[in-house]
């Protein structure tokens, strides 16, 4: 596999980081119960998240989109919740996803965060397996909110 070239998105990229939102959480619909709401963004929701000041990592192989992250502050000082990470399903399984998270933790330790925080549904286990791989720790369970009978677990790394 070639190297992931990792870059800041920007509002020229909304398209496609939707289209990599759509190729990677649309498969899901076959296995959980509630719709991944990352299926439910569009160009207008993704310029409003980065007017907010919510980051989005962009992996591209030979130009094309593959990967998608999305960084934004959380209340607590000093963390930042990841969210909406993605890839293409004929990418995943050949370090894509480590190798934007390997690059997006520094941009956020550049930022100041000295912790991330993501979640994640119990039902999607090779999720849980994939994030312990890349060095984050369960920090708790909760149901989630749309499907209280799977739950969510909370992870976190240090960046320190």
């Amino acid at each position: 596999m070639d190297k992931l070239v990792c870059r800041l998105a920007g509002e020229a990229d909304v398209e496609a980081i939707r289209s990599v939102l759509q190729g990677a959480f649309a498969p899901l619909l076959a296995v959980v119960s509630s719709r991944p709401t990352a299926l439910d963004e569009d160009a207008a929701t993704l310029r409003q998240r980065l007017q907010q000041g919510q980051q989005f990592a962009l992996g591209e192989q030979a130009g094309r989109a593959v990967a998608t992250a999305c960084l934004l502050p959380t209340p607590q000082a000093g963390v930042a919740e990841i969210k909406r990470v993605a890839v293409l399903p004929e990418m995943q399984g050949q370090g894509c996803g480590q190798q934007l998270l390997a690059w997006l933790e520094p941009q956020a330790r550049a930022l100041g965060y000295v912790r991330l925080r993501l979640s994640i549904r119990r039902k999607l286990p090779g999720n849980l397996a994939f994030y312990l791989r890349c060095g984050y720790v369960p920090i708790g369970e909760e149901p989630h909110p749309r499907a209280p009978d799977y739950g969510i677990v909370w992870l976190e790394k240090d960046l320190l």
